[in-house]
């Protein structure tokens, strides 16, 4: 850490996932941010102390830097750009529908920033771009010291990431911005080595290397549970064995229904469409994709092919978020889950402790769903409970009230959550991922 902590005025671009995050992590830190969204109704809510997402530790340090006037949210850049030290690009960057990353948020900001600066300045960019666009932006902007440095903030961990960085990227070939670093989060609980310096192409590709990496290990562990379920060979074991490979490591082995959110699918995408621009075929990313499609396809089967010959269909679904301590849907295996049910006749009653509001919008005009304020609503006189994200609330249910509740004792674990041995003593119908049923 260093120390004299030196107090920036920053701009952030972008009050989404990544940009709102990264504005109080550094309010939290000392430095005054100015927040600047598109959105009037974001910002308005925001101001009031009211966020649009859910994150774990977000709304308090949210209310307690707009009482302190350390953050500021609005819709006006000009208002704030000159009195500016630095600032940071976290603007969307979706896909296009043929994959290939689309940057016209990207360039507006920074068209933007060029169009209001009076004198040069320095802008970080956060946001997931491919590898050449800090050269590409550089040229056309010949005013503006460009560095690149994704985000590797985890979805409901994302404040704790942001505040307790694991390391810090900056993608530039100048001394002084490793300095600009230095002092912009000598207040955080960082080591110099911590911080590393390369170029910036290398800094952008570092992003979908590691995203598309942890991809990997979760199909490919996926792949392995499809093994267990042909041979009796049991998935818990084979991570246990792996795991304790000091090459290998225990992180992302989880076997499931797959990945989703709004980055390894996103990711995997654009970089096979940039390396396809480059003549190059990412055979191993294309089969993480494919396993990952079909993965959610299987468990599903599993359900359909147990309810063939019943006359009542009717499923209790917890979870629907892609992951646990986030209300986000995006490319969440929920999504394709339940279509998929829908298609073949399921009515379901669907629970997340996060999701409601937005499931209830998503799903207001299909008479097969409905969906439920809690996890015991939703599983009363159920057919079968389908866990789709393991909440903690749901490893921690009474499953003797569980078993009272539905109509027929039949769990379809599609997170491994529950523990096998337990569920068949208590006289459950049960199935998993990868273990013996």
């Amino acid at each position: 850490m260093w120390l004299n902590v030196t107090s920036m005025k920053m701009i952030i671009l972008g009050a989404g996932n990544i940009g709102l995050v990264t504005a109080l992590c550094f309010a939290e830190k000392g430095h005054e941010v100015y927040c600047v969204d598109n959105n009037q109704s974001k910002v308005n809510n925001l101001n009031l102390g009211v966020s649009s997402i859910y994150e774990p530790g977000l709304e308090p340090l949210l209310k307690k830097h707009l009482s302190e006037k350390r953050i500021h949210f609005t819709t006006e850049l000009s208002e704030f750009i000159e009195q500016s030290d630095v600032v940071v690009v976290a603007v969307g960057t979706p896909n296009s529908p043929s994959g290939e990353i689309d940057l016209q948020h990207v360039n507006a900001a920074v068209s933007q920033i060029a169009s209001l600066s009076t004198k040069p300045k320095t802008v970080i960019l956060r946001s997931t771009v491919p590898p050449g666009t800090n050269q590409s932006l550089s040229l056309k902007f010949p005013k503006i010291n460009f560095i690149s440095s994704p985000e590797f903030l985890r979805e409901g961990s994302a404040v704790h990431d942001g505040l307790h960085p694991e390391r810090l990227i900056v993608g530039s070939n100048k001394t002084e911005h490793l300095k600009l670093f230095q002092e912009m989060y000598q207040n955080f609980e960082i080591t110099p080595s911590q911080i590393i310096q390369m170029d910036p192409a290398s800094a952008e590709l570092s992003k979908y290397a590691a995203n598309i990496f942890l991809a990997t290990r979760i199909s490919l562990i996926n792949e392995f549970s499809r093994i267990c379920e042909k041979t009796g060979a049991n998935i818990q074991q084979i991570k246990k064995a792996i795991g304790m490979d000091s090459r290998i490591g225990s992180e992302f082995l989880n076997a499931g229904i797959g990945y989703g959110g709004s980055c390894f699918p996103k990711d995997i995408d654009a970089l096979i469409s940039f390396a396809a621009s480059l003549s190059e075929k990412l055979n191993i990313v294309q089969a993480t994709k494919e396993t990952n499609k079909s993965q959610v396809c299987i468990f599903a089967e599993k359900i359909k092919v147990r309810f063939k010959d019943s006359a009542s269909k009717n499923l209790a679904l917890w979870g629907a978020s892609f992951k646990p301590e986030t209300d986000d849907l995006r490319e969440a295996p929920s999504l394709k889950l339940i279509s998929f049910l829908c298609s073949a006749g399921f009515n379901l009653n669907i629970y997340d402790p996060k999701a409601t509001t937005a499931l209830s919008e998503l799903f207001k005009n299909n008479s097969q769903i409905k969906i439920s304020t809690t996890a015991q609503l939703a599983v009363t006189k159920a057919d079968a409970l389908v866990i789709v994200t393991e909440w903690s609330e749901f490893g921690s249910f009474d499953m003797t009230q569980l078993k009272s509740s539905l109509k027929n004792s039949i769990v379809f674990d599609g997170r491994n959550q529950l523990d096998p041995q337990k569920m068949k003593q208590l006289g459950f119908e049960y199935y998993s991922v990868g273990r013996p049923s």
